[in-house]
This record gives C-alpha cells, sequence and structure tokens, in this order.
C-alpha cells in the first residue's frame, strides 16, 4: 500500500444542535483533513499521515489524539510555541446545507513551509500528495512555493498527487489569485477533484461538460468531478465517464460529503479497483456521511467497506 500524505489546516467544528439552537459539539474538521481520516480508516492505520502545524494548547493535544486514535500519523505535524487551531461553526438548514463561521487567522497552519528549514524536504518520500485549493489560500506566497518545487519533484518521481479544487473565496485577495494560483497546480496533480460549483465560480463554466473542458484546457490528466449529489463525471486520455448518482433528498449535513467522497474513491483506486467502482464506494461513503452531524462520523457509522473499530 502507499505512503499517502495530506496536507492541510485542521479546524475545531462546532455543529449546532438539533435540539437546542443555543448548544453546539465539537467536532474535527478540515477538508483535507477529513479526507485523511476517512481514508487511513478505510485502507488502515499506518498508510495516512498529515502534515500540518499546531500550537501546544489543550486543543491542539486534542486533534492530534483524535487524529492518532483514527490511525493517522502525525509523525510530520509541528507544534508552535504560539497559536491555536482554527474554529468552525457550523448551522445547518432544513435541507442539510451549511452555513459557516471562522475564527482562524490564529492558526499556526498558516506557517507550514514559510521558512527554508527543510520542513517540505519530508514530503520527498511521500509516495502520494493530497493537497487542496484551502491549503493553497491559507499558506504565504513563499510557502506556497516550496509546496509547489515538492510537489513538482513528487510528480517527477512517479508519486500520485491529488488536488481538491475547494475554492473558498474568502481565503483569497482576489479571484483572479485564486485562478492563476490553482491552475498552476493543476499541471502538477495526477487526479484534479473538483465540484462543479468550484469550476463555475472561479472559471464561469456553465455545465459540467464546460467544467471538464476548462480543466483539461489548464493541464489536467485525469478529472474527477462531482456536482452535489449529481452525475460524477471522470475524464482521463482514454475517455469520459458519466456515472449517474442516486441522491439523497433528505441529508442532516453535508458538511464533509466532498471530502469523504474523494477519501472513498483514492482508496478504492489504491487498492486496484477500477474507476466506475471507485466512484461507487466514493458515494457509498459521502451518503453515510450527510445523515450525520459534522464532517466526521463515528466509527460505528462507516459503512461495510471500511475497517472494523471502536467509535471515537
Amino acid at each position: 500500500m502507499k505512503t499517502v500524505i495530506a496536507i492541510g489546516e485542521p479546524l475545531i467544528e462546532f455543529t449546532q444542535s438539533d435540539a437546542d439552537a443555543d448548544i453546539y459539539r465539537r467536532g474535527l474538521g478540515g477538508d483535507t483533513l477529513n479526507t485523511a481520516v476517512y481514508l487511513a480508516r478505510l485502507i488502515g492505520p499506518g498508510a495516512v499521515s498529515y502534515m500540518t502545524r499546531l500550537g501546544k494548547d489543550t486543543q491542539s493535544r486534542w486533534i492530534i489524539e483524535t487524529l492518532s486514535q483514527n490511525g493517522v500519523g502525525c509523525g510530520l505535524l509541528r507544534q508552535s510555541e504560539t497559536g491555536a487551531p482554527g474554529i468552525s461553526m457550523i448551522e445547518c438548514d432544513a435541507t442539510g446545507e451549511r452555513s459557516f463561521t471562522y475564527w482562524r487567522s490564529q492558526s499556526p497552519a498558516r506557517q507550514m513551509f514559510a521558512l527554508d528549514d527543510g520542513e517540505d524536504l519530508a514530503l520527498d518520500k511521500a509516495e502520494g500528495l493530497f493537497v487542496s485549493a484551502v491549503t493553497l489560500a491559507i499558506i504565504e506566497p513563499a510557502g506556497r512555493e516550496r509546496l509547489y518545487n515538492a510537489m513538482k519533484r513528487a510528480r517527477a518521481r512517479g508519486a500520485d498527487i491529488w488536488l481538491d479544487l475547494n475554492y473558498r473565496p474568502q481565503l483569497w485577495n482576489s479571484a483572479s489569485v485564486a485562478r492563476e494560483t490553482i491552475a498552476r497546480f493543476i499541471k502538477l496533480a495526477s487526479t484534479v477533484l473538483p465540484s462543479f460549483d468550484d469550476v463555475a465560480a472561479l472559471w464561469g463554466a456553465d455545465t459540467p461538460e464546460a467544467g471538464l473542458e476548462v480543466l483539461s484546457s489548464l493541464g489536467a490528466t485525469e478529472i474527477l468531478l462531482k456536482t452535489g449529489g449529481g452525475p460524477v463525471y471522470h475524464r482521463d486520455p482514454d475517455g469520459t465517464l458519466k456515472v449517474p448518482m442516486l441522491r439523497n433528498e433528505r441529508p442532516v449535513d453535508t458538511t464533509g460529503a466532498g471530502d469523504s467522497f474523494n477519501a472513498g474513491y483514492i482508496a478504492a483506486r489504491l487498492t486496484g479497483k477500477p474507476v466506475s467502482e471507485a466512484i461507487e464506494l466514493g458515494h457509498e461513503l459521502a451518503s453515510v456521511v450527510i445523515l450525520h452531524k459534522g464532517a466526521i462520523i463515528p466509527r460505528a457509522a462507516m459503512p461495510a467497506m471500511s475497517e472494523e473499530s471502536e467509535a471515537v
């Protein structure tokens, strides 16, 4: 099994209770972190590590403990003397659609790769890297350039690079900076994992098919495009595949749906399953995730394809 390093920013999520709007449940979140947890559950402990920066506060320690309990390696995680994890508060409407309020300027993750101290060199032995546009948005330009070079080295030696195009406008100085930056990283990715909303917001694509054309023109080799519960589109040099999905009309909370889909797809591909089966497995996991509050569901709620373990 390949070793995979996911890179990004952990968040502590406070999800609003159904019973009392003044009560919030603490959970773990963050797009690449969600994918790392689900991927580790699916392919087993020891294969997935998470690279980030945290503080030395109690909440940072709780994040590290929770990651470890879920089989995610923390050996590449650095702890800063100052700072604390980012926080998000999630409220869901009657359809399960969520709205977020963030406090993340204090997050040490923003300083990843900021110094020429070898942090990026730790990526040089990875057989797979998982990065998102959120990761690209939060780090400083110098850190972004070091990450770019590390990913370029990884691609040159044949490592898998998965890039989730999670576009969050509030994290970028402008849409033009986001387009330019993300387009540059697309060329490095072996697989690009966008939602149609990402491609529509960034490049004005008005249909999924137009989105595929845009991403192909930017140099994407393999594309897995999700449409929010609708059909999933896959494109690679062999052609384009459209896979209809059974939409769940009564989701509880859509937080983490795309992240878990990514994990299911990647896990299936890493174990040699064909694209169509990998898409089905990604959809199966995401369909369970949206029936629970918060981004990360208890282990006991995982579909049968997951590893058996105690609930966290």
